[in-house]
């Protein structure tokens, strides 16, 4: 599960050694309304941005945010999105509609290059 506010821009060389949420490692940017110009260091995005619930353990990570993480999963229907707040599911649907250029649509690519 990524931070619902990472957006992945370039896959990094690292392999960590284990399965994240993206696929791979991603560096990127974070889009969450409370971010400032500085970028993430790569320990942050690889701990934080690339695994999700950040609320607590990031200081641009809104208190109010509806969800803590996404995570995208094959099903036999096809590729659905699961946003999670608190462990839990609180919104899902098909990967099909989620609109197209969106922060969750860069995510949604970013998966698909597993």
């Amino acid at each position: 599960m990524a931070c619902p506010y990472f957006d992945p821009l370039n896959r990094a060389s690292e392999r960590p050694g284990y399965r994240l949420p993206l696929g791979s490692l991603w560096l990127g940017a974070c889009c969450s309304p409370l971010a400032d110009a500085a970028p993430r260091s790569a320990d942050h995005q690889r701990e934080v941005c690339n695994v999700g619930y950040a609320r607590g353990r990031c200081t641009s990570f809104p208190e109010d945010a509806e969800s803590d993480a996404v995570r995208f999963a094959q099903r036999p229907e096809g590729v659905v999105f699961i946003l999670e707040k608190g462990h839990a599911p609180v919104s899902w649907g098909p990967a099909a509609e989620i609109p197209p250029g969106t922060l969750l649509d860069r995510q949604l690519k970013a998966w698909n290059t597993i």
